[in-house]
């Protein structure tokens, strides 16, 4: 009986390699520019914290989800570092408005990120903090045209 190309034995290995493609990388994280955050962005990212447990009891911080950066080696030279993922946290974190972050955690990778489109990386995530002592209220709308005095 003549094999047709369509068999089982060839779909299979197919199917895996489709599978593991998939499955290499989590997500696409995008990189943040320091230049691409507003001035009051900037400002948040120079103050902002990375707190200890300690820290974190003492004050009283409201976390607002997880965030994610990475440092992707595009090239075999330039391997990629904690120091670069962590700054793209605070990069991230400062655009959503965080006072603060846990400490990062961090995966280093020397597998093919085929969603990030790197050779290696490091992904670091960390808990976004608020101080909702320094939060402010958003602001008022109101449909009424302006008045004036």
């Amino acid at each position: 009986m003549k094999k047709n190309p369509t068999d089982f034995g060839c779909i299979i290995p197919a199917l895996v390699a489709a599978v593991s493609l998939a499955g290499s990388g989590c997500s696409y994280i995008e990189a943040v520019d320091h230049y691409s955050l507003s001035s009051q962005e900037l400002q948040r990212y120079k103050t902002l914290q990375i707190l200890t447990e300690e820290q974190r009891a003492q004050g009283d911080y409201r976390s607002v989800g997880e965030i994610r950066g990475i440092s992707c080696s595009k090239i075999h030279s330039e391997p990629p570092n904690e120091r670069d993922a962590i700054d793209q946290v605070r990069l991230r974190a400062s655009q959503v408005g965080a006072h603060a972050i846990s400490p990062p955690v961090c995966v280093h990778s020397t597998e093919t990120d085929w969603k990030n489109n790197c050779w290696s990386s490091v992904i670091c995530s960390a808990e976004v903090l608020v101080d909702q002592t320094r939060e402010q209220p958003p602001a008022a709308t109101s449909d009424a045209p302006p008045t004036s005095d």
